[in-house]
């Protein structure tokens, strides 16, 4: 058998015992001897072999150990009744008896009782030595007592030998007791002061250890706050940027940078977002790029349809989505009845409504506008040339002919059509048999006149100039001797190209989309122009008045916006006051300054 490195390299101590009484002794003697004068960098002072530790598993025992027998300078008997007596022990004995000296055998007595007698061991009171040692010493040797040191029965843990191990050491390292304790208790005292310092050490790490990652922590907090600070600011700074033409992702960057930091900055983004443009109530999200917008006469319904075909309406309330449709192609014009019960829309090629009417596949033309009844029940076409009436309820229809270039067309009764053309034309249709009874006979545009638009309900018209002056504005129920320099008012204009324009209903109010605002005046130049920004560049013929005139809806890429001029802003409230004049002859009182409670107990503001 290949020998182990240990035995090769050679063992102290050999310790034989009784493994049935003195395994805690033997392994307490084996650990202390070990350590005993140890300095602090080495794993052990002396290598002690015990065959429980030092055996690897074998089936031959004893060759095992006789190897360590071989190697050991010293052999430490654990004497006691059961050692003596262990068949083992007595092997191990007589071997070293025949191969070592007795001056390198040291016995611990454990249990029992050795008496020395007449130059031997007196074998009537002798019972913790195998007989074998019997006249092998020829003095009386030395034997240390252990008995005081075993646990009492029924314990565990291993017994602390302490200074008593010093008598086995001191001969083994072949140095004096006293030398020995001597320097056993500097290597202890050495000990202690390198675990002193290693844990001072440690101490001092785990401080700056901590130090560091504190220091970490609040430098990365430091960074994220840094971080956090420069996106809201960026955001802020966008929200700003991006308020003329989208002012929906302009407040919520706003929103969002107040979110993420609220300090002085992002809080005024966020008020000049949401005060920006008091008139807006809420945008409307298509999904897609919007290419026709329009309302319900009631304005509580808001429809629009998409360039992929698409149709869609909310209630204008509050935003919710009451109903969708589709088409196969880009939605040109949208329609809806007073109380946008019924929706119709077209491609220029096929109609639909909703509720679904069977409808003719062709109209003898692509269809250039359509309109619906105020009940819902009819709806008028206009293809180039033709106007068709259909009733939705018995599918009848009737044709007669008009424009050969139509733009708009609008019914404001079941009974009534009204049609306009490209060039500032109109003309009124009434009857189930669709009879003209009115038109303008000639165009009122003129050479400088471009953009015609009509009311919602036909009633009324305008037109651009190009050199932007004021815009006339002719109601479509005078009498027919209408000449260009005749129109009976004027309304204010913004630009000479506006991207859209809108009539009210009573033909009291007009829109104008330029640029990425809004501009709303009254008819006879009376009161100050309204400007309400952030709409963004509104589609071609993207506004329209939503019931009446404090309403309004536009479109801009792929977000319908709705309007309300009466609108406080989304953090104010309108409250009537009560105002006094103090006498007749001083200046009317003007509003300003923080309400406050009138004597009278009526509100009112100094």
């Amino acid at each position: 058998m290949k020998r182990d490195a240990s035995q090769q390299a050679g063992y102290d101590v050999f310790i034989s015992y009784s493994h049935s009484r003195d395994t805690g002794l033997a392994e307490a003697l084996q650990s202390e001897l070990q350590r005993f004068a140890c300095p602090w960098y080495r794993p052990r002072a002396l290598r002690v072999f015990r065959d429980k530790t030092d055996m690897a598993a074998s089936p031959q025992l004893w060759p095992e150990i006789e190897r360590a027998l071989r190697v050991s300078r010293w052999f430490v008997l654990m004497a006691s009744p059961a050692s003596a007596a262990s068949p083992w022990v007595r092997r191990e004995v007589e071997w070293w008896q025949t191969n070592r000296s007795p001056e390198r055998l040291l016995i611990a007595l454990t249990d029992g009782t050795i008496t020395w007698a007449g130059g031997d061991f007196d074998q009537a009171r002798t019972d913790a030595i195998p007989p074998s040692l019997s006249r092998y010493f020829a003095y009386e040797p030395l034997w240390i007592d252990l008995r005081s040191l075993r646990p009492p029965p029924g314990t565990t843990g291993r017994p602390r030998l302490g200074d008593v191990v010093a008598e086995f050491a001191a001969p083994v390292h072949e140095r004096p007791k006293d030398t020995l304790v001597g320097e056993h208790i500097k290597r202890q005292r050495q000990t202690r002061r390198v675990v002193r310092q290693v844990i001072a050490a440690l101490a001092t790490l785990a401080v700056l250890a901590t130090a560091a990652a504190v220091t970490a922590v609040v430098q990365r907090d430091e960074a994220v706050r840094q971080a956090l600070i420069a996106t809201a600011g960026r955001a802020a700074a966008e929200s700003a940027a991006m308020a003329p033409d989208r002012m929906d992702v302009a407040q919520l960057l706003a929103v969002e940078a107040y979110r993420m930091w609220p300090d002085e900055q992002t809080r005024a983004a966020l008020l000049s977002a949401v005060t920006a443009s008091p008139a807006l109530v809420r945008h409307l999200q298509a999904g897609a790029p919007v290419s026709a917008v329009g309302g319900s006469q009631d304005g509580r319904v808001v429809v629009a349809g998409t360039r992929d075909g698409r149709v869609l309406w909310w209630r204008a309330v509050d935003g919710a989505r009451a109903g969708s449709a589709e088409l196969p192609r880009p939605v040109k014009d949208v329609a809806a009845d007073r109380t946008g019960r019924v929706v119709a829309a077209t491609d220029g090629t096929s109609v639909l409504t909703t509720p679904a009417t069977r409808l003719p596949k062709t109209w003898g033309g692509p269809v250039d506008a359509i309109a619906l009844s105020p009940s819902g029940r009819f709806l008028a076409v206009v293809v180039p040339g033709r106007l068709t009436r259909v009733d939705l309820t018995t599918g009848a229809r009737r044709t007669t002919r008009t424009f050969d270039r139509p733009v708009d067309v609008a019914m404001p009764s079941a009974s009534t059509i009204v049609v306009g053309d490209v060039a500032g034309q109109w003309e009124y249709y009434t009857g189930t048999n669709l009879r003209l009874t009115l038109s303008s006979r000639h165009s009122v545009m003129g050479a400088h006149g471009f953009a015609p638009t009509f009311s919602s309900n036909g009633a009324y018209f305008t037109h651009t100039r190009t050199n932007g002056g004021p815009m006339p504005l002719y109601p479509t129920i005078r009498p027919l001797s209408i000449t260009n320099d005749s129109a009976p008012k004027e309304a204010r204009s913004h630009g000479n190209s506006p991207q859209a324009i809108a009539l009210s209903d009573d033909g009291l109010h007009l829109a104008v989309a330029d640029g990425t605002a809004i501009y709303v005046s009254s008819v006879d130049l009376r009161g100050e122009q309204v400007t309400l920004p952030g709409s963004g560049a509104v589609i071609e013929g993207g506004l329209r008045f939503l019931g009446d005139r404090d309403h309004l809806v536009s479109a801009a890429g792929d977000v319908v916006t709705v309007w309300d001029l009466q609108h406080a802003g989304r953090i104010g409230e309108r409250a009537k006051v009560s105002l006094y004049r103090s006498c007749s002859g001083c200046d009317a009182p003007r509003a300003e300054g923080e309400r406050r409670r009138h004597p009278r107990g009526r509100a009112d503001r100094g």
